[in-house]
């Protein structure tokens, strides 16, 4: 699992010991033994199903003995990290994530970012933290080690360097070098991902969690709409996509889902997400307090959630109840007619860890190894404009809008973008005029170095509502960056998409860890958002 998000600690955590869960009832021989061998595979560890491959690295500096990436003196020092193949040469390889464990060394408090190439092309980059620090990275390697796979290479070879100005940033010395590939499973379609949520009659991938009733009632949970019909019912808890059948299974009244006792499903009791005491909390796991609430709420990253998640396909024949905003006739003119002219065109998406990738299932090597919302975004735009669309992801876990500006120039300006996404504001607890502030200086230093610069501003999703009244200052945020959109600025509500869900789920049928984070499909609603403002 990756370790390069630096999210908000909770102020009181414990170590996750698991939860028991609800056994089921026996009626006769070959029922119990059924489900007495669906209950033991369920107890065992969660591992994925999929074939994974860690495949160690031969690292190569470009100068000295140490593999180190700096860029001092006019000289930018790289670290070559080559993988041989043989491992995974018969194997239908459905992700492939380069991991770069990286220590910084230096004074500087700033943040360097890695850039990635292969065979000369920049293809994806990582943000670290600051001097200090031990880091990994979660480099999409996919498209490129298939590429290799199907020309019949022996081995991959990547560069590593950085395109910060000299000496802005600390030196990085690569510790090793990983290439974890997944093999013979469930793999993620980016059409059912980018299947529009709110319009179409067709939905694709929508997640409930099964948690049960405050008062020990079965688990239910609401779909957006009643469906018309049930394509696809199914979970990944096993670690890989499990069918569930409709009657056995689950039930839908209306447009709710009721999971049924002895069914496939795993219902999470209401108490092993929501506890009274301290005590009672730290059996479970770790814990935030949720002071709206008045209870010590369950948190989790990586793909906790994700593996209790119950997704639906399902065709309906409801009315939409909220519209994407499209964008504007004379919105982004120079961004479009770059990428209308399939001439080369260079995006970057600046935030915190929502953007930089925080429970996607392929940052977890999760089946189906579905992506951060920003490189669903690039492939889409690829497919439309052509492989000339380049999308380089200098976001960081953790970060505020504050540090967003101070590291722009380092991390942003050395990228002469086109087109720069800023999605900050998770983080932030800032008066809005700050973030006002803060958006006018990022954008003024950029079109400082690019005059014809245009800019995306993301209202970011909504923390959980249960959490801390602190974070209510985010809802003025909206305001703020519509005030800022113009003909060169537009502005991706991704916030009025999620309250609009809200209105008809619950926040824990959408959230990665429980407090701050999409989860599979919620981050397709990023996707989508963000998408109106570039397709054709």
């Amino acid at each position: 699992m990756c370790k390069s998000e630096n999210f908000y600690k909770p102020k009181e955590r414990g170590r996750n010991s698991g939860f028991l869960l609800n056994p089921p009832r026996f009626f006769d021989f070959h029922c119990a033994m059924k489900k007495f061998l669906l209950a033991l595979i369920s107890a065992l560890p969660l591992a994925a199903v999929a074939d994974i491959d860690r495949i160690g690295g031969t690292l190569a500096p470009s100068s000295g003995n140490i593999p180190a990436i700096e860029n001092t003196g006019g000289k930018n020092y790289t670290v070559s990290a080559k993988f041989d193949l043989s491992k995974i040469a018969e194997k239908r390889v459905v992700s492939a994530r380069l991991g770069a464990v990286c220590e910084m060394s230096g004074g500087q408090d700033t943040s360097p970012s890695i850039t990635v190439s292969h065979m000369g092309r920049e293809f994806d980059a990582a943000t670290l933290l600051g001097a200090g620090k031990i880091q990994d990275t979660c480099i999409d390697a996919g498209d490129i080690v298939n590429a290799a796979l199907a020309r019949g290479e022996k081995s991959v070879e990547f560069k590593l360097y950085s395109k910060c100005p000299d000496g802005a940033v600390p030196k990085i010395t690569v510790k090793h070098a990983t290439l974890v590939a997944a093999s013979n499973t469930d793999v993620y379609k980016l059409d059912d991902i980018l299947t529009p949520i709110f319009s179409g009659g067709k939905i694709r991938g929508e997640s409930v969690f099964p948690l049960g009733g405050k008062d020990g009632s079965a688990a239910r949970a609401k779909l957006l709409f009643a469906p018309r019909k049930i394509d696809a019912a199914y979970t990944y808890r096993s670690g890989e996509k499990t069918l569930l059948r409709e009657g056995r299974d689950y039930k839908i009244s209306g447009n709710t889902v009721e999971f049924l006792e002895g069914g496939a499903v795993e219902t999470v009791p209401y108490s092993a997400i929501y506890a009274d005491t301290k005590e009672a909390a730290k059996k479970n796991g770790d814990f935030f307090f949720f002071e709206n609430l008045g209870k010590y709420a369950f948190f989790a990253e990586g793909k906790w959630f994700h593996q209790r998640d119950v997704f639906f396909d399902y065709k309906h024949q409801g009315q939409s109840f909220f519209n994407l905003p499209k964008r504007g006739a004379k919105s982004l003119p120079k961004t479009m007619k770059l990428l209308k002219s399939g001439k080369p065109v260079k995006i970057v998406l600046y935030g915190d860890s929502i953007s930089a990738g925080a429970n996607a299932p392929f940052r977890a090597d999760a089946a189906p190894f579905s992506p951060t919302w920003a490189k669903s975004v690039e492939k889409r735009l690829q497919k439309i404009y052509g492989k000339n669309v380049e999308l380089r992801n200098r976001a960081l876990g953790g970060t505020t809008i504050g540090w967003g500006e101070k590291n722009i120039a380092n991390l942003v300006l050395p990228d002469k973008p086109d087109l720069v996404i800023l999605a900050f504001g998770m983080n932030d607890t800032c008066p809005p005029e700050t973030r006002r502030e803060k958006l006018e200086s990022m954008i003024a230093k950029v079109r400082g170095q690019n005059p014809d610069a245009e800019f995306i501003i993301v209202s970011s999703m909504r923390a959980n509502p249960l959490w801390q009244k602190r974070m209510a200052v985010q809802d003025e945020y909206p305001k703020i960056d519509k005030s800022l959109e113009c003909e060169s600025v537009a502005v991706a509500n991704v916030r009025a998409a999620h309250d609009a869900l809200l209105q008809r789920k619950r926040y824990i049928d959408m959230t990665g860890n429980n407090v701050n984070h999409p989860n599979k499909f919620l981050i397709s609603v990023y996707a989508q958002t963000v998408l109106k403002l570039l397709e054709k």
